[in-house]
């Protein structure tokens, strides 16, 4: 039988060493990840206001620690609420440019010399 446990936050010792372990396979299972965004797993537990989103962590207790397993929920989620939250903060920028004559002034300058640059650079090839 499968018994899994999810882990609310680091506050007792059985916690933490599952948390120090998913650390643990994150570093070697994703490289590439930034070691901050998996030094902040614990916070993320323990703080869910500040992040914005609940992170929940789920083990399979399991007397081999070399065995250990553990998923993250709510990623996906996450990155797609991310990425509405940046596509808001582009219109936002972009409706303040339409707004300010100034800011239109120096976009399209800055994009005339794009546009006339692609023009030459389009000649010599």
């Amino acid at each position: 039988m499968l018994r899994i446990r999810k882990v609310a936050d680091g506050t007792t010792a059985a916690n933490r060493s599952a948390i120090e372990a998913a650390q643990k396979i994150m570093r070697e299972q994703f490289p590439a990840m930034p070691a901050y965004d998996i030094d902040k797993l614990p916070e993320q537990l323990a703080n869910p206001l500040k992040h914005r989103f609940v992170t929940r962590l789920f083990v399979v207790p399991n007397p081999s620690p070399a065995n250990a397993h553990f998923t993250v929920l709510d990623q996906r989620r996450w990155y797609d609420r991310l990425e509405r939250w940046r596509a808001l903060e582009r219109e936002a920028i972009a409706a303040d440019r339409r707004a300010d004559p100034h800011a239109q002034k120096v976009w399209g300058r800055s994009f005339s010399r794009v546009a006339k640059e692609a023009q030459r650079r389009k000649g010599r090839s």
